[in-house]
């Protein structure tokens, strides 16, 4: 007995908690690390699709937050942010910071309405078309699609399920969001909207992600527009498109 409560007197609290402490260091820094990872793709992509030429590109950023204003080419003439909930004063006050003038839409990302079509040199969705249903998806790309001028971007960043870790739920950049199936993004290979799409997947085996690029096709005209030969110039028109490259990244 005397053994017993020398043993149990010897167990402190500090060694209860340490190793508590421990794993949710562990947990933090790892998030950190991806956050960091995905930043740094992110800041490579939109530095390197958002046209530079000229007198600069105007950008319909889908989702996102302030950060990204600092990634674009500096040139860039116009960004506006469109969401629901985006904080418009915070937005455009971060705008000023970082040089690239910046308008909000509070509206859905499914309606882009506010622009002409063929009127924008690049669109980026930044973890937004993931959290729409198959229908919004569909709105979504097509009025990106209608906007962008022919043979300019949609350049993504997107969750995808496949291939996560069984921790992504509590230290992904994407907990608590929805994923896409990898195969919904392979789809955009067969829309005659784009005539080009290809994407890598980043953070494989941790919290994956779906970074890539579609080109507007020269020919594409929205539906609305499209009458009987319309159509038939389209898929004419239409090549077939590359099967997704490995080392996209690189």
């Amino acid at each position: 007995m005397h053994d017993l409560a020398a043993l149990d007197t010897a167990v402190s609290p500090a060694m209860v908690i340490l190793p508590g402490v421990a794993i949710l260091a562990g947990a933090a820094a790892l998030k950190f690390y991806l956050y960091s990872q995905l930043e740094y793709i992110t800041a490579a992509m939109l530095t390197k699709y958002v046209p530079q030429a000229g007198k600069g590109a105007t950008v319909i950023q889908l989702g996102g937050g302030t950060r990204e204003l600092y990634y674009y080419p500096k040139n860039t003439m116009t960004v506006i942010n469109v969401g629901e909930n985006v904080n418009k004063g915070l937005m455009e006050q971060a705008g000023v910071t970082a040089a690239v003038p910046t308008i909000v839409k509070q509206q859905p990302i499914t309606d882009l309405s506010f622009q002409p079509d063929a009127s924008v040199d690049a669109v980026v969705a930044l973890g937004v078309i993931s959290q729409l249903s198959a229908q919004q998806r569909q709105q979504c790309l097509e009025e990106a699609a209608r906007v962008l001028k022919p043979g300019m971007p949609l350049v993504f960043v997107e969750p995808v399920l496949e291939g996560g870790s069984p921790l992504r739920g509590l230290v992904g950049v994407s907990a608590g969001k929805q994923a896409l199936p990898s195969a919904e993004l392979e789809a955009l290979q067969e829309s005659r909207a784009f005539s080009y799409s290809q994407f890598d997947v980043a953070l494989q085996g941790q919290d994956p992600h779906a970074v890539g690029v579609a080109v507007k096709s020269e020919n594409y005209q929205p539906s609305r527009q499209r009458g009987d030969r319309g159509d038939a110039a389209a898929k004419k028109s239409r090549s077939k498109p590359p099967k997704t490259a490995k080392g996209f990244l690189q």
